[in-house]
């Protein structure tokens, strides 16, 4: 009698692999749910910091035109503070587009990791109830 052999490969995972395979994709899921809340803060931070310093900005501008001085004395007074607080404005806006686009990315890592985890959690407890 001629003996053959299997060529399919044979899908060995035990209950228990399922499972650690689980724990490391919730693991992986949530480790991503932290990266994107922690971007999330940073965008929130920065967004702060921009509406403090637009506010600072009109107030020194609102201080020049609602003034009783000449403009030509205060022009020299508060141009340097103006010119400060407007690069300080766009530092800031800067630093706030690339935060968004760093929350934008971690958002859509945390939501292929979800996907991952789901998928998986579904598709085991098929394997896991036969």
């Amino acid at each position: 009698m001629v003996q053959t052999r299997a060529t399919a490969a044979k899908n060995d995972e035990t209950n228990a692999d399922i499972k650690r395979k689980i724990k490391i994709l919730e693991d992986q899921y949530s480790a991503a749910i932290e990266a994107h809340q922690k971007a999330s803060d940073n965008v929130k931070t920065l967004q702060q910091k921009k509406e403090a310093s637009s506010e600072r900005f009109h107030r020194l501008v609102t201080l020049i035109v609602c003034s009783r001085r000449p403009y030509n004395t205060l022009v020299p007074m508060y141009r340097s503070q103006k010119v400060q607080e407007y690069r300080r404005r766009m530092t800031i806006s800067k630093k706030l587009e690339k935060a968004l686009k760093v929350e934008n990315s971690r958002k859509e890592a945390m939501e292929d990791a979800e996907a991952v985890w789901k998928f998986e959690v579904l598709f085991s407890e098929k394997k896991l109830r036969s």
